[in-house]
């Protein structure tokens, strides 16, 4: 291969987590805690047999043999759901003001007055 090669080409990463740990660590939570969730295994590993393991390594190493109890759950997704229908068209009125809303109510209230007799208007006690 032609070309410059990188300074770190064949050395191992210095993060590298060392195989007899991941051996070590795989072999506990398949025997010895095997029924724990990955965060309670971590904490008892942590405490009873020493090894301090990140979260993501035991996480990547329980996924890629299988071990994961229970996979991240995908958030849902909010469905959309229609209202329901009035009976006839145009029952439906939306407003999006009160005042404007007052003013509708003023206009139908005038226009009932408007079509009333004189003489029935004349019998109403608005007291």
């Amino acid at each position: 291969m032609m070309g410059a090669k990188h300074g770190n080409t064949s050395k191992v990463p210095v993060n590298k987590t060392p195989a007899e740990l991941e051996m070590d660590v795989l072999a506990l939570l398949k025997g010895k805690y095997y029924d724990f969730n990955l965060t309670h295994f971590r904490s008892m590993i942590k405490a009873h047999e020493g090894i301090d393991i990140g979260r993501s390594v035991i996480y990547r190493l329980a996924k890629k043999y299988n071990l994961v109890k229970r996979p991240k759950r995908t958030p849902r997704t909010k469905v959309h759901k229609p209202r329901a229908r009035m009976p006839q068209e145009g029952m439906l009125i939306q407003f999006d003001d009160l005042l404007m809303f007052g003013l509708i109510i003023l206009y139908v209230i005038l226009l009932v007055v408007s079509t009333m007799p004189l003489e029935r208007l004349l019998e109403l006690n608005f007291s």
